[in-house]
């Protein structure tokens, strides 16, 4: 594995505004001295390895399958993904930093390679030729996808059993 990209999650330290800002680096100081790890704020596009990846933070995925029926997991990702909005409830029910100019919830521009969402369960699916991915919290399994860029294959790598207990 070449790098590692850390999205803040809902029960992580930091603003319960959308977007999430990136973990604070004395968080994680193994990880941020590491040139291989880059913490980011979510949602987001990132481009790794040359590939555009999306970000979506947990409480956008799951306030979504609140409203909507089969909104949830790799579906709702699904959904996002083809309505081109990572949080079609915001602000009516999710809070969202005032910014102008750019809509930070709405996706603008060209295709992804991948969509991470970090939700309530591990589910790997594909929408228009873009792999959808949803990751359940770290600190309940202990679980981090891998995604090889170049087969765009995804796998669970699971580390000894979490964080919370």
């Amino acid at each position: 594995m070449r790098g590692m990209a850390i999205l803040p999650g809902p029960g992580d330290p930091g603003p319960a505004l959308l977007p999430s800002p990136p973990l604070h680096r004395a968080l994680l100081p193994a990880a941020a001295a590491s040139a291989g790890v880059t913490r980011l704020c979510a949602p987001g596009v990132y481009t790794v390895g040359g590939r555009p990846l999306l970000g979506v933070p947990a409480g956008a995925l799951t306030d979504h399958g609140r409203y909507v029926r089969g909104g949830g997991g790799v579906a709702g990702l699904a959904t996002l993904l083809t309505h081109r909005c990572v949080a079609p409830t915001a602000p009516d029910t999710l809070g969202v930093v005032p910014t102008e100019g750019v809509d930070p919830v709405v996706l603008a521009g060209g295709g992804m390679a991948a969509a991470y969402a970090l939700g309530t369960e591990w589910g790997v699916g594909e929408v228009g030729g873009i792999v959808t991915v949803t990751v359940p919290p770290f600190a309940e399994g202990g679980v981090v996808a891998a995604l090889n860029l170049n087969t765009m294959a995804v796998r669970p790598l699971r580390f000894g059993g979490g964080l919370g207990g």
